[in-house]
């Protein structure tokens, strides 16, 4: 689709791609039709949308500069702010046309994509900031996730799950590792196939946390359902929840 969208593109390549213009219906066209025939013919019910975020300090950003200018009259810092939104609302399409459920996750959002069904998701990996993000990102609107990637011992591993079992979307993305992280949470021992001792309790431990998050099913069902009707964010509900049990006499 290359040069057919070269004239609904912006005027600087990224990775030697070009960056389309989703502010156009052109634009949203020509590379709808290409994903048609290679994705969503083939039944893709959930895309991930990556590397569509602003990465500044990056060694090999996906980024173009701010001085780029768009066919919808956009320059880069507009673009740069409204890139994941409109990459969502294109993708949406698709779905939207054979009246069918999707849920998603994107690398670059804001509040304006609060009733699309996508997941904002952030690769910093910072355990800290996950439990700090989890915690105040539904009072903005948003539904963000941390994810679980790799962890220095079980007892990482384990606290890593937790958070996850505890966000809109359990999201175990260890694409570096040949074996689930608890059969070794070492990686060059993982890709060796060399199990860690211990690994059966690992196992067992996520399993059981795992099971938790099932059991959660309905009231999540309950709570997104809510936030289609009512627009009321799931983890907004859950903190609101907290807050009201934490002022409670003897809390």
């Amino acid at each position: 689709m290359y040069e057919a969208l070269k004239p609904w593109s912006g005027n600087y390549l990224v990775w030697s791609g070009l960056v389309p213009d989703f502010a156009t219906c052109e634009g949203r066209r020509i590379f709808l039709k290409q994903n048609e025939e290679v994705l969503f013919s083939k039944g893709v019910d959930s895309v991930k949308l990556d590397e569509c975020d602003y990465q500044p300090s990056s060694a090999t950003p996906w980024l173009f500069p701010l001085a780029s200018e768009f066919p919808s009259g956009l320059d880069g810092e507009q673009m740069h702010s409204l890139f994941g939104v409109l990459y969502q609302q294109t993708l949406l399409e698709p779905f939207r046309n054979r009246n069918l459920r999707t849920w998603g996750l994107v690398r670059n959002s804001h509040a304006l994509a609060a009733p699309l069904p996508y997941l904002l998701y952030s690769d910093s990996y910072s355990h800290r900031n996950y439990v700090r993000g989890l915690v105040t990102a539904g009072f903005t609107g948003l539904l963000w996730t941390p994810e679980v990637r790799d962890a220095g011992s079980v007892e990482e591993l384990c606290r890593r799950v937790e958070t996850a079992v505890f966000s809109p979307m359990t999201l175990i993305n260890c694409w570096e590792m040949k074996n689930p992280p608890w059969f070794q949470v070492d990686l060059a021992k993982n890709n060796g196939d060399e199990p860690m001792p211990g690994g059966e309790q690992a196992t067992a431990s996520i399993r059981q946390l795992l099971e938790l998050r099932m059991s959660l099913v309905p009231y999540l069902y309950s709570a997104f359902n809510e936030y289609r009707l009512y627009g009321t964010p799931p983890h907004s509900r859950h903190d609101l929840g907290l807050a009201e049990r934490s002022q409670s006499p003897g809390n």
